[in-house]
């Protein structure tokens, strides 16, 4: 009952994105198999019914809450022609371990093709991608002492 009514808001959206002379990028099944997901745990097995595209459509919302851009759509695309499961394998390797996963705690569940990295060193790796970003590196030096500010820019600059 709840995925008719969100197949008729798609077909609504896409109706709307036509008549302003534009093209829905998200596929439907893709989107139906992300509705009602859990913000944390993707549950592989939604997906196995899906073509490649629209899998890796519906792992990317799932993992980083957006749809694959330009150029990851042109990356993909080159393994697209791949055995279904050998592609399938490759894309949930990659989104496993990526910064978002690792910061979010997102757990791939019923995952046939591998057994995700779990533990401290998991969730630590995860908050030190964090630290690499250099405007939140701004904002800790910042809290430091000063003592400490002026020997980071001697090592540094």
């Amino acid at each position: 009952m709840r995925s008719q009514v969100y197949g008729i808001i798609y077909d609504i959206v896409s109706e709307n994105y036509i008549k302003a002379g534009r093209r829905m990028l998200y596929e439907k099944q893709a989107y139906l198999c992300n509705v009602r997901s859990h913000p944390q745990i993707v549950d592989v097995a939604r997906y196995y019914r899906l073509s490649n595209l629209q899998y890796c459509q519906a792992v990317f919302m799932a993992v980083y809450r957006r749809l694959p851009g330009q150029s990851e759509y042109e990356k993909w695309g080159v393994f697209s022609g791949m055995e279904t499961s050998a592609f399938r394998k490759r894309l949930l390797k990659k989104l496993s371990v990526c910064s978002v996963a690792a910061q979010n705690r997102i757990w791939l569940m019923h995952n046939p093709y591998f057994q995700q990295r779990t533990g401290i060193r998991y969730r630590l790796g995860g908050l030190l991608y964090v630290l690499t970003d250099k405007p939140s590196l701004r904002q800790l030096g910042k809290k430091l002492p000063e003592w400490v500010q002026q020997r980071i820019r001697k090592v540094l600059l």
